[in-house]
């Protein structure tokens, strides 16, 4: 029975077809499911790990923006979690090609340009494959490393954004943005849709040794706390993401610039719209034009339902976020006006 199983997994393993990408995604799906058929041998692990980190991270020239591999690129982070203490021997050589990639998305002689989806599944599987690792420490060294990028770019965004006019323009929502504004608009959604995804992959230790020996255990105001490896490098975060959020509060109010101008309809969303954001993937920085039907949807040109998508589920990722930071304790209370800070973003949208 495993020898058919190997048999089909050498089938799959052997499809390399860019003419014909749904075929080709559909066979990326069953491999994990097939995974079992391995018996646990490293060699065929690492032949379907390879092949789909391979096929996922390969730059392709799509003609419509609907891409197949994308909807089915969760094949990689269902591998990880059902086969993470297995894969995990193979972390070092998945983290290093991984930072490769990422270095050369901000290089001016890109070799090799990630998608946003495909640079969101890296860091997700990666995160999900440190749960295996026991040091508090060493989880908190890669974690930094991985969060690093989306760190230069909050920080850039907060140099230049000191109101909420400065704002709008730094991320380019207006009627015609510069291709600056347009790229500061995408790597500020991007960042977010990524760090939501780590943070809420990163888990807690419950292995009381572990715990204990791992460097995970503080205790502080007389309260004993499990530590979260990434609590280190994102509470440095901390102003950042909550003056981000501020700013999003402040679009909404009555007297926003922004309900003055032609883009006002991002600050409304039907229910139709939500349901429509609620199923992208997390992952999605290039979120997928779908349309409604109802009544109450606001009727908007293929550019402002792509930009109203991408901003309302930016928006939601950035909620969730910051709801997941919450839990970074004791880090948190220890931040010096942590309360005022979060108090005062919190009600802002009240």
């Amino acid at each position: 029975f495993c020898q058919r199983g190997q048999a089909l997994i050498e089938k799959l393993l052997s499809i390399n077809n860019d003419n014909n990408l749904e075929f080709l995604a559909y066979s990326l799906r069953l491999l994990p499911y097939l995974h079992v058929f391995t018996r646990g041998e490293n060699a065929w692990t690492q032949r379907i790990l390879e092949h789909l980190f391979r096929t996922i991270t390969t730059e392709r020239q799509m003609v419509s923006r609907s891409n197949p591999l994308q909807k089915q690129a969760n094949c990689l982070i269902d591998l990880c979690l059902n086969y993470g203490h297995t894969i995990v021997i193979y972390f070092n050589d998945l983290f290093k090609v991984t930072q490769g990639l990422v270095r050369q998305q901000t290089s001016t002689e890109q070799q090799t340009k990630l998608a946003g989806w495909q640079w969101s599944i890296l860091v997700e599987c990666l995160a999900i494959l440190l749960n295996h690792f026991e040091s508090f420490e060493q989880k908190a060294i890669f974690i930094n490393e991985l969060v690093q990028p989306f760190a230069q770019i909050l920080s850039k965004f907060d140099l230049h954004v000191n109101d909420l006019q400065s704002f709008i323009g730094y991320i380019g929502l207006k009627p015609t943005p510069d291709a600056i504004s347009t790229s500061n608009q995408r790597l500020i959604f991007l960042s977010i849709h990524i760090l939501c995804g780590l943070l809420r992959r990163i888990t807690l230790p419950t292995d009381p040794t572990i715990c204990s020996n791992g460097g995970y255990q503080e205790t502080f105001d007389g309260i004993v706390f499990i530590r979260n490896p990434a609590a280190p490098i994102f509470i440095q975060l901390t102003h950042c993401l909550f003056k981000l959020l501020t700013y999003c509060h402040a679009l909404h109010s009555p007297d926003s610039p922004l309900s003055k101008s032609s883009l006002s309809f991002l600050l409304t969303m039907t229910d139709a719209d939500k349901a429509v954001y609620l199923q992208q993937q997390d992952n999605n920085d290039d979120v997928n034009i779908l349309s409604t039907t109802q009544a109450n949807s606001p009727i908007l040109s293929t550019n402002d339902r792509r930009l109203h998508n991408r901003f309302s589920s930016f928006l939601d990722r950035l909620e969730i976020l910051i709801g997941t930071y919450l839990t970074l304790k004791p880090d948190l209370y220890k931040l010096k006006d942590s309360l005022n800070i979060i108090g005062t973003t919190l009600f802002s949208s009240l």
